[in-house]
């Protein structure tokens, strides 16, 4: 497509050599452009809609699209037990909080003094309630 812009007019041209005009008729004058015009088609008149789309498109307000789509409206209940979700300002009364008892490396020459050192850390671990047993 060439534009003349002094002439207002859009011409379609081939691309070959020599450059000539496609057909008679094919200028569209710059002026002839419309202004876009307003959209007035309702949603229900959107054939491929659906009641959620069409919920979306006419909420009111964010909070009211939220709802359309469910967002927010789930039957999740916060707790601390099995069956529910923690908060995110949760913090658990056992496991792996506050400071735990220091294990140091072995320094065991013979497997008696591994043995000691090897109980030494799994009392530890129960102590903090990651492991069970005796």
């Amino acid at each position: 497509m060439v534009a003349d812009a002094a002439a207002g007019i859009a011409s379609l041209r081939s691309l070959g050599t020599g450059a000539t005009q496609a057909a008679a008729g094919n200028d569209v004058r710059l002026s002839d452009a419309r202004p876009p015009t307003a959209h007035t088609h309702t949603a229900a008149q959107i054939s491929d809609s659906t009641v959620i789309g069409r919920s979306v498109l006419t909420a009111a307000d964010a909070a009211a699209a939220r709802t359309a789509i469910g967002a927010g409206t789930s039957n999740l209940v916060l707790g601390a037990t099995g069956t529910t979700a923690a908060a995110g300002n949760h913090t658990h009364a056992g496991l792996l909080t506050g400071s735990a008892t220091a294990v140091n490396n072995s320094t065991a020459t013979d497997v008696p003094g591994l043995v000691a050192d090897f109980n030494n850390l799994l009392a530890a671990l129960r102590a903090r309630g990651i492991i069970t047993g005796a």
